[in-house]
């Protein structure tokens, strides 16, 4: 027991589990196995690819002034595995691979990628169990890690959940999990976060269309690589609310209350870094609202206040916000999407935003893609997005457009 909930998984003994369910998997010849892969090639211009300041001058790579901007080319390649068919024991395996070359910059060239699995486990109505492991490495924003190359972040994790029906009308969920991340900062090239988790929910499911319920998580953390490196446990209670108005309109409500408690894992005598420590705590939740206004037509908006780890560092952050999404399927073969965003965030603990220890930033962004299906396996996408971002201290913010083209070709 770990927190009064569950001990996490280890990314070990999650692969051990996936190694079983593959080679039961592999015996059975009756299992039914389903592949499907695909490639993407396309190109991208990215008006601000460093995200930098309007005021700031141009970029310095390798000694050597370049541009502010950057056409990008990029070819990926994915693939599913399926197993089990009917059966009780399904076992899904994907695997993502993305190479960006960068035509002004070697240093933005990168490779990403993703890859991971899902076992699900429903031998009856009464229960049943799912495991999910991944490991990816995807990149992160200069504005907010700096420096003139690629970073990306390497995240490790498993999570597994066990859903009990003890009768038709109540539904008990236990979510352990284990997560660890790495990310090259600049003043911390080995900057890690190691983190357990667990989560316990009970939801009410015999009220019709609506579905209520109640859940507690809590999470211990670690940071390494950093000076005066701290850990901390965070706690959040809420409650949740599904609720199906018809075929065409739905909504979900949560709304909690987070607190996270931090320390540092040396003890000091420094009163900076005795400053780190303490108690902070936040309102969190979301509202989201989905409307099928036609076969054609519909729109997501959601409202939501989060409190979770700055990607940069250490601080916490505090971020109230809008989104808005529109899909409109003009014909059987063109696709319209259009998004915008809003969020005010506010981030503890920067010395740059001056003797508060707060910045507080105001982020604005605009999408629009369209994506034509020349074939059943073939499809033309072009998509363009506006990023604007204001802050207090004057080198975080910054403007970006960023428009590109992409031609996908599934196999299946």
């Amino acid at each position: 027991m770990t927190d009064g909930i569950f001990v996490p998984l280890k990314a070990r003994s999650a692969a051990a589990i996936f190694m079983a369910a593959a080679c039961a998997a592999a015996s059975n010849s009756a299992m039914a196995v389903d592949l499907s892969a695909g490639v993407t090639a396309g190109v991208e211009r990215d008006s601000n690819a460093f995200e930098l300041a309007t005021i700031e001058g141009a970029p310095l790579v390798d000694g050597v002034l370049g541009d502010r901007d950057d056409t990008s080319r990029h070819l990926s390649a994915n693939a599913t595995a399926s197993f089990g068919g009917e059966g009780p024991t399904q076992l899904r395996l994907n695997a993502i691979f993305t190479r960006f070359e960068s035509g002004n910059s070697d240093s933005l060239s990168r490779n990403d990628y993703t890859f991971g699995g899902v076992v699900d486990w429903r031998p009856s109505q009464a229960f049943d169990v799912s495991l999910e492991a991944s490991q990816d490495r995807l990149p992160l924003g200069l504005a907010d890690v700096g420096g003139a190359d690629a970073t990306q972040r390497r995240t490790r994790q498993t999570t597994a959940t066990l859903r009990l029906r003890p009768t038709p009308r109540w539904q008990i969920s236990l979510v352990p999990g284990w997560n660890e991340s790495q990310t090259s900062l600049q003043d911390a090239p080995d900057f890690k976060l190691r983190e357990t988790s667990g989560w316990a929910s009970l939801d009410y499911l015999g009220a019709g269309r609506l579905v209520p319920g109640l859940g507690v998580s809590t999470t211990r953390g670690k940071y390494y690589g950093v000076v005066d490196a701290t850990r901390y446990r965070q706690w959040t209670v809420q409650g949740t609310l599904e609720y199906e108005a018809s075929g065409f309109s739905s909504f979900n409500l949560v709304a909690g209350h987070t607190t996270r408690s931090t320390r540092l894992l040396v003890p000091s005598g420094n009163p900076d870094a005795l400053a780190i420590e303490g108690n902070d705590s936040a309102f969190t939740g979301a509202l989201n609202y989905h409307r099928q206004l036609s076969v054609k037509t519909g729109f997501d908006i959601s409202a939501f206040r989060y409190f979770e780890q700055y990607d940069a560092g250490v601080n916490t952050t505090v971020g109230n916000g809008l989104n808005f999404g529109v899909r409109w399927d003009a014909t059987a073969k063109l696709s319209v999407n259009l998004g915008s965003a809003l969020i005010l965030s506010t981030i503890e603990g920067v010395p740059e935003a001056g003797a508060d220890g707060e910045r507080v930033d105001l982020i604005r962004r605009y999408s629009m893609a369209v994506t034509y299906q020349v074939t059943r396996m073939v499809a033309l996408r072009t998509h363009a997005t506006r990023h604007i971002r204001r802050s207090e201290v004057w080198t975080d913010q910054f403007n970006s457009t960023i428009a590109g083209l992409e031609l996908t070709a599934a196999i299946d």
